[in-house]
This record gives structure tokens, C-alpha cells and sequence, in this order.
């Protein structure tokens, strides 16, 4: 399945459950007889400082593992059903301080909406072939 930015896709495994993403990684798990919610969006560790979500915050389903979906920041994400939100990778960015200044931005105002947030992971893929290979592409040229 391809990325979902701004829209809602079926987990496989929980037939009644939904995962609608909006903007800055506002995403959650839906059930949609019981309409019970909750939040998966990654958290930063203690004292780690604020995560980097684009606007259009990147989800992959996994083609292997079952009810998996990737979320990208600064890092990768996977939350678990009934568990926690794991995070899988290191920075995956070249966390350049000079590229991450958009509460100084935004001309009159400083911009709060994430449109302007840089040094994210743009998009995920991981191999149908093997699960342990995942790509990810960022928005300041790094991919790995």
C-alpha cells in the first residue's frame, strides 16, 4: 500500500479499525462501530525537545508484518496495537540547525501549522520482498 497523507485506510487485521492523519501527524486508531479513539502520534523521549513532522506527515502500511504502519518525523515510528508507539530508526536528517528556524519564520507571525517545518522525512517505503529494508527520504536530500 502507498503512503496516506490526509486521508484514512483500514488496518487489515482489526477489520473495524481505521487510522484517519491529519496535518503534523495528528494521527489516531478509530474504531468505527464504538467510534473509541486514540492517539498514535510519535512522542518525544524526556528531554529530547519537540519532533520534526512535515505538513504532510508520511504513513506506510507494511506489505510484511501485518497491522504495522511507519510514521515518519525527524525519525521513524511504528505504533503497535495496545502498546506503545516504538521508535526503529536514528535521525534519519542531516539536523541542520540553520534549516530548522521556522519559529523565527513566518514574516509578521511565527508560523505554528508545521508547513514550514524542514529537516523531516518526506516518504517510506519498505521492501515487499523483506521487511527488515525500509527506505526513507527526507526533505533536506538525505535518503537512506
Amino acid at each position: 500500500m502507498e503512503e496516506m497523507d490526509f486521508g484514512c485506510f483500514r488496518i487489515p487485521p482489526m477489520r473495524t479499525t481505521f487510522t484517519p492523519n491529519h496535518r503534523a501527524a495528528e494521527i489516531g486508531r478509530v474504531n468505527r462501530f464504538t467510534l473509541e479513539g486514540r492517539a498514535i502520534k510519535p512522542q518525544p523521549n524526556y528531554g529530547e525537545g519537540k519532533l520534526r513532522f512535515n505538513w504532510n506527515t508520511p504513513m506506510h502500511m507494511s506489505p510484511n508484518e501485518k497491522g504495522a504502519i511507519y510514521i515518519g518525523a525527524q525519525f521513524l515510528s511504528v505504533p503497535r496495537p495496545r502498546s506503545i508507539v516504538d521508535r526503529i530508526s536514528p535521525d534519519l536528517t542531516t539536523n541542520d540547525p540553520e534549516k530548522q528556524k521556522q519559529e523565527e519564520s513566518g514574516g509578521v507571525t511565527v508560523d505554528n501549522s508545521y508547513a514550514e517545518m524542514h529537516t523531516t522525512i518526506y516518504s517510506i517505503s519498505e521492501s515487499p520482498r523483506d521487511g527488515q529494508t525500509i527506505w526513507a527520504g527526507t526533505d533536506d536530500g538525505i535518503s537512506r
